[in-house]
């Protein structure tokens, strides 16, 4: 029989659910907000992988692995090809029925250079990734692909218990789109 997404988005979210190093998302909107402001939290954050950081915890190299092997999979399965893409970020995201996050991007404007962002869906659930004007649902398998620099915010379910999913984010030269 086939692995399905579902059975291996399983797998990864038992993985990174007991994983240490979680924190509560510190986006710098929600920092101009006091604890009992509009949301209870914008959800929690576990950053495994960033392109930046020298001296990189070996405990992640697990889940660091496991986000390699999702990637890989995206970059495989897309209509386009990214012209040397560079590895930025792996930034595993829970959101619980009272996590909302705020509009944010993932990269600066003014940082120089191509950066994508891609969120992988670990889990079906009713909560969702806003991107401009368009709503999401978080669908298990599911990647949403997307400028970096472009306004977006996560949402929390509000029936289903919880969200997991993976962000990752790429820089790149140019895209490469096939030739018919």
């Amino acid at each position: 029989d086939e692995f399905t997404a579902d059975e291996f988005n399983s797998i990864v979210i038992q993985k990174i659910s007991t994983h240490s190093g979680w924190y509560l998302s510190n986006d710098e909107e929600r920092q101009k907000l006091s604890v009992d402001d509009d949301y209870s939290d914008t959800g929690m954050l576990l950053e495994s992988f960033y392109s930046q950081n020298i001296n990189q915890s070996e405990n992640h190299q697990e889940i660091n692995f496991i986000g390699n092997m999702i990637y890989e999979k995206i970059i495989e399965s897309i209509p386009f090809e990214f012209v040397n893409p560079k590895l930025v970020r792996f930034l595993w995201n829970y959101y619980n029925r009272s996590s909302t996050g705020v509009l944010h991007k993932d990269m600066a404007d003014s940082i120089d250079g191509n950066f994508c962002s891609m969120v992988y869906h670990l889990n079906s659930c009713d909560g969702k990734t806003i991107i401009g004007d368009d709503e999401f649902l978080s669908k298990s398998g599911q990647c949403l692909i997307f400028d970096s620099k472009k306004l977006h915010q996560g949402i929390g379910p509000k029936e289903y218990p919880k969200r997991y999913c993976l962000n990752i984010m790429i820089e790149f030269d140019s895209i490469k789109k096939p030739t018919l």
